[in-house]
């Protein structure tokens, strides 16, 4: 929400008129009413595969048009690298960017096994010491906290199911 509120400001302050980009912070309940209402004339989520099947059946049903941008877990392909700790630092820099809670973050890594054993172990050094951190201050070898608490439950579930 508050990069959505930072755009707003940023539009507000060019002199983009009023009522041309506004944030609404619905809760569940209010999403289909709001679908509904025929002033909307389309239906923008950035979400999950669940949200957007709720969002896109709904706006379906009120013949909006609908862009929903679903899932955001694609892997990092590594096939080849002449420099696998520059390809580290990429793969890196992507997934820990935001805690991993970014559409662009890779949840997965494919390596090829010629260059897997120095992938893995140049990462493993990238993660290694890692602390918590404050995450407007972005200091090296820190990490900012989930989003919310069941955010980081559910991590949890998932590492202790692996």
């Amino acid at each position: 929400p508050r990069s959505a509120l930072a755009i707003q400001e940023i539009m507000d302050e060019a002199g983009v008129p009023a009522g041309v980009y506004n944030n609404l912070f619905a809760t569940h309940d209010q999403i289909s009413t709001i679908i509904a209402d025929s002033r909307i004339q389309g239906v923008s989520l950035t979400g999950s595969e669940r949200a957007g099947a709720i969002i896109g059946e709904q706006a379906g049903r009120n013949l909006k048009k609908a862009v929903l941008e679903l899932g955001g877990s694609d892997p990092f392909v590594v096939l080849d690298s002449d420099d696998v700790p520059g390809i580290v630092d990429t793969a890196w820099g992507y997934r820990i960017d935001n805690t991993g809670q970014a559409c662009n973050s890779n949840k997965r890594m494919i390596v090829m096994e010629d260059i897997y054993d120095e992938f893995v172990s140049e990462l493993t050094k990238r993660a290694e010491g890692l602390r918590p951190g404050d995450p407007m201050a972005e200091a090296e070898g820190t990490f900012a906290p989930l989003s919310s608490r069941k955010a980081a439950e559910s991590l949890h579930e998932q590492v202790q199911d692996a």
